[in-house]
């Protein structure tokens, strides 16, 4: 595998250019079989499928300073249920966030901050969700009412383009909205 990290194969690889294009995540395999593969595309999948790996799901991840990696998860994704899937990827989301924070000497310059999209109350709530807490836990923990929390998650859902809570924490994890 260091022929691989030494090579920068990981920038050639289609499933790289797909992470860039996408923050949902998406099978190896929807990727792979495209016909608009670069040279360089082809020659990075050949390399990984080399090692055996041919399958699996991969988590985009933008982070800090608006950066864009992924992580791959090799495997069957097809054995995978719905809800697997977006456990996985927040935890995937949950581990990069970390990582960024961890490594204090990639502070760029040029770093560029995006505006927030939720308010500090649409926040606080999906912090809360995120942990667990129901919205009658949230309203007693805040001093609002139930009917506020809410209405505040539900706008938050609406904002994170989220049908269900578990997606509304996941997105607002994905853009640093709230953290882990």
């Amino acid at each position: 595998m260091d022929g691989f990290w030494n090579d920068r194969r990981l920038f050639d690889a289609p499933t790289a250019r797909m992470a860039k294009l996408t923050n949902r995540p998406f099978k190896a395999h929807e990727v792979i079989d495209r016909k608009n593969l670069s040279s360089k595309e082809l020659a990075s999948m050949n390399k990984t499928s080399n090692y055996g790996i041919s399958d699996g799901i991969v988590f985009p991840l933008k982070g800090r300073f608006n950066r864009v990696t992924y992580l791959a998860i090799s495997g069957d994704p097809e054995k995978l249920s719905k809800q697997q899937i977006w456990v996985l990827w927040w935890l995937s989301t949950v581990f990069y966030q970390r990582a960024c924070e961890l490594d204090v000497h990639s502070k760029p310059e040029d770093a560029q901050v995006q505006p927030s999209i939720l308010s500090s109350r649409q926040r606080q709530c999906l912090t809360w969700v995120a942990i667990g807490k129901t919205d009658g836990d949230i309203a007693e923990i805040l001093g609002i009412t139930k009917r506020t929390v809410h209405f505040h998650v539900e706008n938050a859902k609406e904002r994170l383009n989220a049908h269900t809570r578990l997606q509304a924490v996941i997105n607002a994890t994905n853009s640093l909205e709230i953290l882990p």
